[in-house]
């Protein structure tokens, strides 16, 4: 990792910090406010300012501010009235909203009425001697492109971002969340989706370039899954047209090392002498979420069981039919069971269970939201719905 406290060599321009950023005549009662500060753990600067003074617009047109924020080099704190009367009294402030930039020890670094911007803030952090999270992760991965553990804290960041932008958009009405799913009998949820999936172009995209680097190695599904199974199943239909042929990449080399370790893959809790694949199944299911395609059932009806063990386990069975409900795929599910070596979809409790809301449920029967016109349910899933 770059040296943190090298950034300052050869830097200029920092003479902006004094200008504009006359510190107030704060009033003796500042340095216990200080002191009360300092006893609690915080990011390296922290932004106090009023409830009503709303940061939003500044997330969604400034980058640097929102990698500040959602790389933790910068929290953000809005306070209550009662709160922000106490700190406008020991700050020495008239009426008005105003804030204060705060390192660690509780130092107030700037104020002012208007917002600072993304790079203002920037240069606050190294003139503290440190460097913003996401230019240091990059600048190492300059060095180190294989490192699999910078990849890891890219694409979390990435998933912060992704995340905080589709809330922005959220908030402003153009965009609802993962919700349960109301046209099934199966208990299944419909992924977060924008008004105008035009909207989505781009919300993701250091999710796209840092999965295009993992497909880079040849053990790029070691990635962390659970985050990664996690952000597919809830923003996986986002942005899909970008995000997708890179996430079908990462899936056609997962079920790769999957097949070779059938029930390994298909848990996800590691066991004594494990590789460490435990939850490939999780992520080749939710990859698929979001995408155009169907559940490539074929290829799991192809896997053999490992020694001692059988196929597909129960678990498998649930995940599987509830993607498969969600993809409106009910008779190649039923036709992936009765493929099975010695089931029958139609025989045992499992199968009832199975059968229970697929044969006999409206996905079944045509009924609205149902399997009938198939490739109606396919350009659905297209449009990341």
């Amino acid at each position: 990792m770059p040296d943190r406290k090298g950034v300052l060599k050869n830097f200029v321009g920092l003479a902006v910090l004094v200008l504009g950023s006359t510190l107030s005549a704060q009033t003796e009662a500042w340095p216990a406010y200080a002191d009360t500060w300092r006893r609690a753990s915080h990011a390296p600067l922290t932004l106090l300012l009023p409830d009503s003074m709303s940061t939003a617009p500044h997330e969604v047109a400034d980058e640097t501010f929102l990698q500040l924020t959602r790389a933790r080099d910068l929290d953000i704190e809005h306070l209550e009235a009662a709160a922000f009367i106490r700190l406008r009294q020991v700050r020495g402030w008239p009426d008005g909203p105003r804030w204060v930039l705060l390192d660690r020890e509780g130092r107030a670094l700037a104020e002012g009425v208007a917002l600072p911007t993304g790079a203002t803030l920037r240069d606050h952090l190294l003139s503290l001697g440190l460097q913003p999270t996401w230019e240091a992760l990059d600048q190492f991965l300059v060095l180190h492109p294989d490192s699999g553990f910078a990849l890891d804290q890219r694409l979390r960041l990435a998933f912060r971002l992704s995340t905080a932008r589709f809330r922005l958009l959220r908030g402003q009405g153009q965009g609802e969340g993962l919700m349960e799913a109301t046209d099934s009998r199966w208990p299944s949820y419909r992924p977060a989706r924008m008004t105008h999936p035009e909207a989505a172009a781009g919300i993701s995209r250091e999710v796209v370039d840092t999965l295009h680097r993992l497909n880079q190695l040849s053990d790029g599904w070691r990635t962390d899954r659970d985050f990664l199974t996690v952000w597919l199943t809830i923003m996986g239909s986002l942005d899909a047209p970008a995000v997708q042929p890179e996430v079908a990449l990462l899936r056609e080399a997962a079920l790769r090392v999957w097949q070779a370790c059938p029930h390994t893959g298909s848990t996800s809790v590691p066991g004594e002498g494990s590789p460490g694949v435990e939850g490939l199944s999780a992520f080749w299911l939710a990859s698929q979420a979001g995408s155009a395609s169907l559940l490539d059932l074929d290829a799991l009806a192809r896997m053999q069981p490992s020694p001692g063990h059988l196929w597909p386990s129960s678990d498998l069975l649930s995940d599987l039919a509830r993607y498969a409900m969600q993809k409106q795929q009910a008779r190649e599910l039923l036709g992936f069971l009765d493929r099975l070596p010695g089931f029958s979809s139609t025989g045992g409790r499992l199968g009832r269970v199975v059968e229970a809301p697929v044969r006999g449920g409206p996905l079944a029967r045509g009924r609205p939201g149902g399997a009938e016109p198939m490739a109606r349910g396919h350009r659905g899933a297209a449009g990341g719905t």
